[in-house]
């Protein structure tokens, strides 16, 4: 029984010699009031006596010529108590960081809701009529807001990393759609603060692979975003290289370098650390978190981020993935054919000419590097890409011109066809367009058709300014909306209607989003539920799918994401345009619209009157590109309100001007679309 009472003492195990002797010794502390900690080993035990820890070892021996046990005794005090300390250290530790996470989340919680209603109404804003003064106001608030998002976005991170909720996700993309979307979102920054910046991409790029593209995304954005701002003149170059594909395993380097101020020694031995800044403070602006981010990141994905850089020469910073190839092929590239056409290419760059080179020369053409005393021939194409305005060239052929604002498809200007030069198909296009006349992409893209969906939607939200922004978004994407102001009148709104989808808040008063998911569950396993937090927290997203969520997103929502995730879980119940049918009603009749808002009719309106302005004056003076610009808007602006025949007509007028310049003919047509759109608008303003 006493043996039973000593910690760590398994008498199955300790022969019952042993036994006898601890229990004697048993007897002896427990007289004595010592205490027993735990039987180490046999032969060894740890005992306190008087506040003291002591290590006792003992052994059956013999002295003169008996049989004895023979006992040592080590002080371990201050062994115990160090290791009583760590571990209260440890401890105190793990909660002092489950306090700042929980401190940290919680802050962002709070910050993220009110700046919903700040960057909603921004953006709503901007969908109104203001002038240039209030633009520029617009615009600053804007940028502030920006930088503020961002700021929160990185505490967050910090916090998610720090608490493990930060994970990769592997989804199969595209490495060349990423790398020129992250070029083409900052080409604006760079360009505003007088920066040249250019993307070279390896030819040889695999079209898919495995990775966690939305992390790479992150880390390029960091790295373009802090090129551009300790840049004050020259360049920003975006390369993205193959290094090595084996095995079906592709090593890809995605470097951003800049002619900046460069980092010094001292400065690089901090640089991934949090709140490090280079330059001071009042330069940097932010809180230093962003590469101490991205270096955690490159970490968990098994990537490598590096730097090198030099005071007043700039700096090169690479990140070295590795990734699983996908089979497949690269978006829309199956119908560009370049054979036959010859193709000389001008770049402020040599890698950037080469690069260009080698995308075209594997789709058939024949390129070469533009030489000084090259003026080229009536059948040769000139690619400019950034041409220097002060070192013209002589060109006896066609030209495209490949700029950083350049538009999409490839249009006609005085000096030549001008493109994006942040697309390396749509550059390919628009030489096929020049060679040939007829390129794949020639159909004018509209609005996506979730601009324009006939979905009738739930929203459930208590906050009355979220509540009203989000109505006003979805109104402007042309959904039907109906409210709720917690997630009990969400289920009696629901009892009583029919909705397509619905859009609730996580957090409510009586049935919180959870609840509301669960219930409506019960009953309908296939609506489409959209769950809107304001905690990024991975932990979050988990418990709104576990609830029976279709999705989650993150507030702020911007338009944009609105529009894709209706688009994405609304579109089984997308209702298709109905087919123009012959009718006892004017053609252009405005009753299959979709309905607008007061202020969203008066914006359409003064829009479209503000392009058939500026359409005929281009008619007039023969303006072939600005026609063109003007007939693109209205187009998009129509086929947005789903005026099917309108939006047709504009797209007709569009291809005809890319495909031939003005004639008699085609000056008809347009004066007809524009005389038909001015009667449109008379019948719009008569229903105002």
């Amino acid at each position: 029984d006493i043996c039973n009472q000593i910690p760590g003492c398994v008498g199955e195990f300790i022969p019952l010699c042993h036994l006898g002797l601890l229990a004697l010794m048993a007897v002896y502390f427990t007289e004595n009031r010592i205490s027993w900690v735990y039987v180490q080993s046999l032969g060894e035990v740890q005992l306190e006596v008087a506040g003291r820890y002591l290590q006792a070892c003992f052994a059956f021996t013999r002295y003169k010529g008996k049989d004895v046990v023979l006992c040592g005794f080590n002080d371990i005090t201050r062994h115990v108590d160090d290791a009583n300390l760590m571990e209260q250290a440890r401890r105190s530790a793990d909660e002092a960081s489950k306090a700042k996470t929980l401190f940290l989340a919680t802050m962002s919680h709070e910050i993220r809701t009110p700046l919903y209603g700040v960057l909603g109404n921004i953006e709503l804003l901007e969908l109104t009529p203001l002038d240039k003064r209030q633009r520029e106001y617009l615009s600053t608030i804007q940028r502030s807001s920006s930088v503020l998002f961002q700021l929160i976005s990185d505490v967050l991170d910090v916090s998610k990393i720090e608490s493990g909720q930060m994970a990769v996700e592997a989804k199969d993309f595209c490495p060349l759609d990423v790398f020129e979307d992250a070029v083409r979102s900052y080409a604006a920054s760079a360009t505003n603060k007088g920066l040249s910046i250019f993307a070279c991409a390896d030819a040889t790029l695999p079209a898919l692979v495995r990775g966690d593209a939305v992390r790479i995304r992150q880390i390029i954005n960091n790295l373009l975003s802090n090129a551009i701002k300790f840049t004050d003149s020259g360049r920003v170059v975006l390369r993205l290289k193959v290094t090595e594909l084996e095995q079906g395993q592709v090593s890809l380097q995605w470097q951003v370098s800049d002619t900046g101020v460069g980092i010094s020694e001292q400065q690089l031995a901090h640089l991934f650390k949090p709140f490090s800044q280079v330059g001071g403070s009042e330069r940097a602006g932010g809180a230093g978190l962003g590469l101490s981010i991205c270096a955690r990141l490159s970490e968990m994905m098994g990537a490598n981020l590096r730097v090198v850089s030099e005071p007043g020469l700039g700096s090169s910073f690479s990140l070295q993935t590795r990734l699983p190839v996908v089979a497949g092929s690269l978006a829309r590239s199956t119908d560009i054919d370049l054979q036959g056409i010859s193709v000389s290419v001008r770049a402020p760059l040599k890698d950037l000419a080469l690069s260009l080179i080698d995308w075209l020369t594997g789709w058939g053409a024949r390129a070469h590097v533009f030489a000084a005393a090259d003026t080229g021939d009536s059948k040769a194409i000139l690619l400019e890409v950034a041409p220097d305005p002060l070192q013209p060239v002589q060109w006896a052929g066609e030209r495209v011109i490949a700029t950083e604002s350049g538009p999409g498809q490839a249009q006609r200007t005085a000096a030549g066809w001008e493109v994006n030069g942040f697309d390396i198909r749509g550059i390919a296009n628009a030489l096929m367009l020049v060679a040939h006349g007829t390129a794949p992409p020639l159909t004018v893209r509209t609005v996506e058709p979730a601009s324009h969906l006939a979905l009738r939607v739930l929203v459930a939200e208590d906050n009355p300014i979220n509540r009203e922004i989000l109505k006003e978004q979805l109104q402007a994407l042309g959904v039907q909306v109906t409210l709720a102001e917690d997630g009990e009148q969400a289920v009696l709104c629901w009892q009583q209607g029919t909705f397509d989808v619905i859009i609730t808040d996580v957090n409510m008063p009586k049935l919180d989003g959870y609840q509301l998911t669960r219930h409506i569950r019960q009953f309908d396993p296939s609506i489409a539920i959209i769950g809107v937090t304001a905690n990024a927290m991975r932990e979050e997203g988990e418990q709104c799918l576990a609830a029976g969520m279709s999705a989650w997103l993150v507030k702020p929502l911007s338009l944009m994401t609105l529009r894709h995730t209706l688009s994405v879980y609304g579109s089984a119940y997308v209702q298709e345009a109905p087919q123009p049918v012959t009718v006892a009603v004017p053609a252009d009749d405005l009753d299959g619209w979709i309905n607008l808002s007061p202020a969203m009719h008066r914006l359409f309106i003064s829009t479209l009157q503000e392009d058939l302005e500026h359409a005929g004056q281009a008619l007039i003076a023969g303006n072939t590109t600005t026609l063109i610009n003007h007939v693109h808007r209205m187009n998009g602006a129509l086929a947005s309100v789903r005026a099917v025949s309108l939006a047709a007509a504009c797209n007709e007028c569009e291809l005809a001007l890319l495909q031939e310049p003005l004639s008699t003919a085609s000056i008809a047509q347009l004066n007809a679309l524009l005389q038909r759109l001015r009667e449109v608008v008379q019948r719009m303003e008569d229903r105002v």
